[in-house]
């Protein structure tokens, strides 16, 4: 008799739970969360490479205890006897969200820059990316000293990076780092509610609610040793142009968006700088 009692109890409970649970997976896929836990991560092979000096410098934790390490830098700088500088200053002129502002910034961003880089005269872009498989229990791994620049134009563009997880999975992200001391970082259990399909759709509607239309591409970004693109789009609002990649990182559980707006010949030329391949000229 007092088992049948507490029967109606726990059926509304587990009712109440079950709805719960729908109501949350219908919010997080309507809009699209970020949702993470913290956690603890050893992995005495990893060292921080850039953190906020580039746009991105982030672990991914693999359960057979290796890791992935992926970080970007970008720098700008002035030609040398007709050459790419061997290095330069901060490719930002002046952060700014401007994606935010907008009301074009992509959801589920666990890591990222934006800001406007102006040019007062022709000079290069520098991109020095890092992609290092480690093996936790093994040797320190070793940053690249690979730095490729790339010929823009003068004048002025605004510029954002940033990395979305595809699905929940650990990683370290690095916040910053002061040189000869301590090194901001977090473990993080981390992903996003929706679908990368949707997100690229949600952003998509958003861009195009501000005015946009979409541009067709005459040459599309091909794969590299980095990255393999998801979808790449160019729209255009007069005389403003607005470049957008997703772009699956490889070997990790990220994609990397990039967002360019400007003139049409700056986009483009910071289009191809940044991307595998070529857009139309």
């Amino acid at each position: 008799m007092r088992l049948r009692s507490f029967l109606p109890f726990f059926t509304g409970l587990i009712i109440i739970l079950l709805l719960f649970y729908v109501v949350r997976e219908e919010w997080g896929q309507k809009n699209c969360l970020l949702e993470k836990s913290e956690v603890r991560i050893e992995c005495s092979a990893i060292h921080v490479m850039f953190a906020d000096e580039g746009v991105v410098d982030i672990v991914e934790y693999k359960s057979d205890g290796t890791a992935v390490h992926f970080a970007e830098m970008y720098l700008k700088g002035e030609a040398m006897n007709g050459r790419p500088p061997g290095g330069g200053s901060p490719i930002f002129t002046e952060e700014n969200n401007w994606t935010e502002e907008l009301g074009i910034k992509p959801p589920c961003v666990l890591q990222g820059k934006s800001g406007i880089v102006e040019l007062e005269k022709e000079g290069y872009i520098l991109r020095w990316p890092v992609m290092n498989h480690v093996d936790c229990n093994g040797p320190r791994e070793v940053t690249p000293q690979e730095i490729t620049g790339f010929q823009v134009p003068q004048g002025r563009v605004y510029f954002a990076y940033y990395v979305i997880p595809t699905r929940r999975v650990e990683f370290r992200i690095y916040r910053s780092i002061s040189w000869g001391g301590p090194v901001e970082f977090e473990d993080v259990r981390v992903g996003c509610t929706c679908q990368m399909k949707k997100v690229v759709g949600e952003l998509e509607k958003a861009i195009k609610v501000k005015g946009f239309e979409e541009v067709i591409l005459e040459k599309r970004p091909t794969e590299n040793e980095y990255f393999k693109p998801l979808s790449v789009k160019l729209y255009r609002r007069g005389d403003q142009y607005l470049y957008v990649e997703f772009s699956e990182v490889k070997g990790m559980d990220l994609v990397r968006v990039l967002m360019i707006m400007g003139d049409e010949k700056i986009v483009k030329a910071y289009a191809k700088a940044f991307t595998a391949g070529v857009i139309g000229e």
